[in-house]
């Protein structure tokens, strides 16, 4: 059962691998994406030594390190794969077969996941040799292990986010529009933009109501020596906590698209 989820992952990446143009068109939009974020701060780390308690090396290090995190952990658009396979009725061939939908487009993503981590960690090498100098490496052997944990949940809190937006084209004619919305909010209240520490203070700790922050300012804020080991070990915990909700929303918002699926016949 295993081998044939292994197999799916496998397929999926060297299915991305084929797509050379769409590769080339992502690479430059992550290269604008970061490039525009190191001019923005590096021009206004000119008129001051700190800014809301962030050194330009900490900051540096935000954008940079957070850019490798951010995009590592981003699920490319699983909300519209689902969309697809629930608007042309692909889903059908699931529900006759002895395989887990959910365990499927987790094995399919994961694929793409590896193809993306082989991408991003080419652009990443040069951005970490080009701007040396001004970053930080501040973690043990012990905080990068919590990191990379952070880094592999963050992940899951994203794709299941992604999942249960897919699980709305059960009832919406589009969500494209919906999910655009999310993201925005994602990057704002997940510190993608700007730390979170520079927003009023009330809109910082309702924050941490929400997955986002746990998925980039807070690890980022242990990266950079700001949270304690066992601080590190708390956002461990909550992302966990997050992962669980969001699988419980999925397994509902499932249960109820599947009456609305199989009714209608689609």
């Amino acid at each position: 059962m295993l081998k044939k989820y292994i197999t799916i992952a496998k397929n999926k990446t060297q299915a991305e691998f084929v797509k050379r143009a769409n590769v080339l068109a992502y690479i430059g939009g992550n290269l604008l994406d970061l490039f525009i974020q190191v001019v923005i701060w590096s021009a206004i780390f000119s008129a001051a030594d700190v800014v809301q308690g962030y050194t330009k090396s900490e900051m540096m290090t935000y954008v940079i390190i957070g850019w490798i995190f951010m995009y590592l952990s981003t699920n490319y658009g699983y909300e519209n794969v689902i969309k697809v396979d629930i608007y042309d009725g692909r889903l059908s061939n699931f529900l006759i077969k002895p395989v887990s939908y959910l365990v499927y487009i987790t094995s399919h993503s994961i694929g793409r996941l590896l193809f993306a981590f082989s991408i991003i960690i080419v652009q990443a090498v040069f951005f970490l040799y080009f701007f040396r100098a001004d970053l930080l490496y501040a973690l043990s052997p012990a905080g990068l292990a919590i990191f990379i944990l952070m880094f592999f949940l963050a992940y899951f809190i994203k794709f299941f986010l992604a999942v249960i937006f897919g699980f709305f084209s059960f009832w919406l004619s589009d969500i494209n529009g919906a999910y655009y919305t999310l993201n925005v909010l994602n990057r704002f209240l997940s510190g993608a933009f700007f730390p979170i520490a520079f927003l009023p203070a009330i809109v910082a700790k309702l924050s941490y109501f929400f997955p986002f922050a746990y998925t980039y300012f807070l690890p980022m804020q242990f990266y950079l020596g700001k949270l304690t080991l066992g601080q590190g070990m708390q956002i461990l915990a909550a992302q966990i906590v997050w992962i669980l909700v969001l699988f419980a929303v999925i397994k509902a918002v499932w249960a109820l698209g599947l009456r609305k699926f199989e009714g209608t016949g689609i």
